[in-house]
């Protein structure tokens, strides 16, 4: 921060801070803006003045474990002894309930349906 606040070419406005992804609680965050404002502190005392803060991602989602269903059709074409060619095509179906757990701005389920149809083309070789 000393020597990006003596380059004249950037201008220092704030710091961010991405701990991961699909954390569920607040504890590791509230961690890791005590670190970051006693970073901001420490700058402050050194004359860095920071006005922007970012804790970036968000809390994660937590999904019901739910059994679907697959349908899968497919075929392969021999193109030589060692070599051929395929195809599929999968559709799935699956439901699941989401609980998102915002902390102070409260709790928010929902039902959420999947039902991709995924495509496959391949080629293959026989060793």
């Amino acid at each position: 921060f000393k020597q990006a606040e003596n380059d004249n070419s950037i201008k220092l406005i704030g710091i961010d801070c991405h701990i991961g992804s699909q954390i569920s609680e607040l504890s590791p965050f509230q961690d890791a803006l005590r670190k970051i404002f006693d970073l901001i502190g420490e700058l402050g005392e050194l004359g860095i003045i920071l006005k922007h803060v970012d804790i970036g991602g968000g809390l994660g989602i937590s999904y019901k474990d739910e059994v679907g269903f697959a349908l899968n059709i497919g075929f392969d074409y021999v193109l030589s002894e060692n070599n051929y060619f395929n195809i599929d095509i999968k559709k799935y179906d699956l439901s699941t309930d989401v609980v998102v757990d915002a902390g102070a701005a409260g709790i928010a389920t929902a039902d959420v349906d999947l039902d991709p149809l995924a495509i496959s083309i391949g080629y293959g070789w026989r060793f």
